[in-house]
């Protein structure tokens, strides 16, 4: 009895070493040859019921247990039926222990009946064998046998394990061939590396696309529809130095691989991409920079890489922008004022001159000239003469000189005058030098207006120790004896050296302040500091270069050109004096007509640069904001999504979906505005023929999640929703626990208290069907015929 024990435990570590080099060599890889041999069809120790099926349900509860064997986590795997009857699909032996069921997945192409089992890791049965040794002794040898973690079922209910020992299912992707391709996660060999195959299931070959190179991870792939090229994300380490890329590897030919992104030395950058099925181009997310590389010549090449659209860092220093723009000016705030007192000659007597019509508030240029001939009388040795006279008691009377029916004003000596001979240029008319009321009329309009302040406050008439002479005089500057071009007789001003100076300052008022000019009492000076245009803002007239301010504008928002408007100030209650109806420069030149614009312009900039610069400045011919700052935010930016040929991505912090191309591929970077009279909140998206399916979480008055959802088609093309539930009963009680398309036809696992249902809705005239009951939640429905 000792011996036979003793054969069997002896056979037993037989078969055990035997079985272990077997296992070992099969685990073993051919570096060079990539095409493995066929994978033979197992038949057991797994069986399924494929009679009646027309979709497969992952469950997650206890309630099954009558129907199928459960793993620990309570998982079970359901047949749909034709009729819509939940059945048992999976049978398992007694002497097996299943992992767990991650999820199930087909190939969306409908000739295609395989269907693909992801189980949470391998799975163990052990098989008992009598057998018989060379004495005649009988003994039962336990064989252990392994199940990977991912299977794929044929039509008949027979099925292959695809993974090797030590292989670790990642990602599935399809062709629309039908061929299916899987990432695996390799650790032969004590190291790790990351594998990408292709399997035919009409072959049953699996062939390697990447090459097995140890501390290579593959985080992300795609395989293009036609199934010509395979795109991978991926990442290499060696000795703490690492790199980043996604690269285009053509099927027929992995050899000739293609760099579409690159991130050395440790220059780790999160992408997101997208194939262009269509165009075949790739699209991709790194650094806020949205880019595409174009397909040419039969591949891709990085140095044809293009920026469709990047974030604008809007990083606005207020006061720096606000400092270049504008500059404060102290005491030389020229304007027209209301009046000024002054020497009447005709009169005899002293009065003001009033230059704005309080009703009209219209200049009177004839009081101006009127008043600057009054001035005169201060700088002169005379004002008059004495007439004899017998009808006088003493002989003679005191005739004043009326010295505007003598004199004309012109600015002919300021044409050699550096930094005010546009004063002279400025007032011609076919060369010909205007005078008087025409002069000062000129003056305003052309905005000459700080020139001429600035002139009489210049140096040439302010200088030390020179009071009234001639050649320091204003007035003998601007003064010509009528239609000639002779100068007024130099011998009329005051020549005193004595130190004595005459009192030429001229005290003028209006409601509020109060000043002295050193000539003209018609030209006031502000007695507070203003906002004024830089002098880099200004044309040679003095005026508001309008165009060059709109350029610096584009230039700060980062467009080529943009559209002006101050509109959103009319009902602003701070800064409400901006708001003009008048667009671009016009809106320029309104600002710089009035000081107290200018000032607030200062102030908004340095408070609400950015809001400002958002509220004026727009993509021309639209009302579209140049500023991008508040439309995305760009850090969220996930599951990139091809719509016809219009790129969307799903923003994750807004829960939104933005537009980010339209389908000329041009940037358009803006969320999508739901026609919806309901909150939308939507929780998952499928795209289905360029539509977008969208499980929308109700939301209770308050505007909270109420666990009740709803599934929303959005059409890209209208901007309309539709409600995909409208001829459900009870629509909107139920929670969705899953959804998907298959046939023509939504399916979707409702959730009511107890109640599991799946509902199939036709997606063209939305109509109800109650497909199927359950009382397990399905997690995950599938449709396979």
């Amino acid at each position: 009895m000792k011996t036979k024990k003793l054969l069997l435990l002896f056979g037993m570590l037989i078969s055990f070493i035997f079985s272990c080099i077997s296992c070992e060599n099969s685990n073993t890889k051919d570096p060079i040859d990539d095409e493995k041999t066929e994978t033979p069809v197992v038949q057991k120790p797994l069986s399924f019921d494929m009679s009646s099926l027309k979709g497969l349900a992952l469950a997650t509860t206890s309630a099954h247990r009558s129907i199928a064997r459960y793993s620990e986590t309570n998982e079970a795997l359901l047949k749909i039926t034709e009729d819509g009857e939940i059945q048992k699909f999976l049978s398992i032996p007694e002497n097996m222990s299943l992992a767990s069921i991650d999820y199930i997945t087909k190939s969306p192409n409908e000739n295609s009946k395989e269907i693909y089992i992801v189980f949470n890791g391998e799975s163990y049965w052990y098989e008992e064998i009598e057998k018989t040794d060379e004495n005649g002794w009988t003994y039962i040898e336990s064989i252990q046998h392994r199940l990977g973690n991912l299977i794929c079922v044929f039509e008949d209910g027979n099925y292959i394990d695809l993974l090797q020992s030590g292989e670790s299912l990642d990602e599935i992707k399809f062709d629309e061939q039908g061929n299916m391709y899987y990432l695996v996660k390799d650790y032969h060999s004590g190291s790790s590396q990351d594998m990408i195959y292709k399997f035919d299931p009409k072959t049953k070959n699996t062939t390697r696309l990447v090459a097995a190179i140890s501390n290579t991870s593959y985080s992300e792939f795609y395989v293009s529809k036609k199934g010509d090229w395979l795109f991978v994300k991926g990442e290499r380490w060696d000795n703490g130095n690492y790199s980043y890329y996604l690269n285009a590897i053509p099927v027929s030919s992995p050899d000739n691989a293609a760099t579409i992104w690159y991130s050395g030395n440790n220059g780790y950058t999160d992408i997101k991409w997208i194939y262009n099925e269509n165009s075949r181009d790739v699209y991709y997310i790194v650094d806020y920079k949205l880019c595409r590389i174009p397909y040419k010549n039969g591949t891709y090449n990085i140095e044809n890489v293009e920026t469709v659209a990047e974030r604008k860092n809007y990083n606005f220093d207020g006061y720096q922008i606000a400092e270049s723009l504008l500059e404060w000016v102290y005491g030389t705030t020229y304007k027209i004022t209301g009046r000024a007192e002054g020497y009447d000659i005709e009169q005899e007597k002293t009065r003001y001159f009033y230059f704005i019509d309080s009703l009209t508030n219209e200049i009177n240029y004839q009081e101006i000239v009127n008043y600057m001939f009054a001035k005169l009388r201060n700088y002169l040795q005379t004002t008059g003469e004495y007439i004899e006279s017998e009808e006088y008691t003493d002989g003679r009377y005191w005739q004043p000189i009326n010295f505007r029916d003598q004199y004309e004003i012109r600015f002919d000596a300021f044409a050699n005058i550096d930094g005010f001979e546009k004063l002279a240029t400025e007032t011609k008319e076919n060369g010909i030098p205007l005078s008087d009321e025409n002069l000062f009329k000129v003056i305003i309009e052309k905005g000459l207006l700080q020139l001429l302040g600035k002139a009489i406050n210049s140096e040439r008439y302010s200088e030390k120790n020179i009071y009234n002479t001639y050649n320091n005089n204003f007035f003998a500057d601007i003064l010509y004896v009528k239609n000639t071009n002779q100068k007024i007789d130099p011998e009329l001003f005051y020549k005193d050296e004595s130190g004595f100076t005459h009192n030429v300052g001229v005290s003028w008022s209006n409601e509020t302040s109060y000043s002295y000019d050193y000539v003209m009492g018609f030209l006031s000076t502000d007695s507070y500091s203003g906002r004024y245009w830089k002098e880099d803002y200004l044309l040679e007239t003095g005026t508001v270069d309008a165009e060059k301010v709109l350029s610096k504008f584009a230039e700060l928002v980062e467009q080529e050109k943009i559209d002006f408007s101050l509109e959103s100030f009319k009902d602003d209650a701070t800064y409400s004096t901006l708001y003009t109806d008048k667009k671009n420069e016009d809106a320029i030149i309104f600002l710089s007509e009035s000081t107290d614009s200018l000032d607030k312009l200062y102030t908004v900039l340095i408070n609400s640069c950015t809001d400002f610069f958002q509220k004026t400045c727009f993509i021309p011919d639209t009302n579209k904001s140049a500023i991008e700052t508040n439309a995305i935010d760009w850090y969220y930016l996930n599951d990139l999504i091809l719509s016809d040929k219009a790129l969307y991505a799903i923003e994750s912090s807004a829960n939104k979906i933005v537009q980010l191309t339209d389908n000329d591929g041009k940037a358009v970077l803006e969320y999508v505005n739901f026609d919806y009279d309901n909150p939308v909140k939507f929780t998952s998206t499928l795209v289905h023929e360029n539509k977008f399916y969208i499980k929308n979480s109700i939301l209770s008055s308050a505007g909270l999640e109420t666990g009740k959802h709803n599934i929303l088609c959005f059409n890209p093309e209208t901007a309309a929703i539709e409600e995909m539930l409208w001829d459900m009963p009870n629509n909107s009680d139920y929670e969705i626990v899953s959804y998907t398309i298959n046939g023509g036809n939504l399916y979707c696992c409702f959730v009511k208290g107890t109640e599991v249902i799946i509902g199939e809705i036709d997606l063209q005239t939305r109509n109800y069907n109650k497909f199927a009951t359950s009382e397990a939640e399905l997690k995950q429905i599938m449709i396979v015929r």
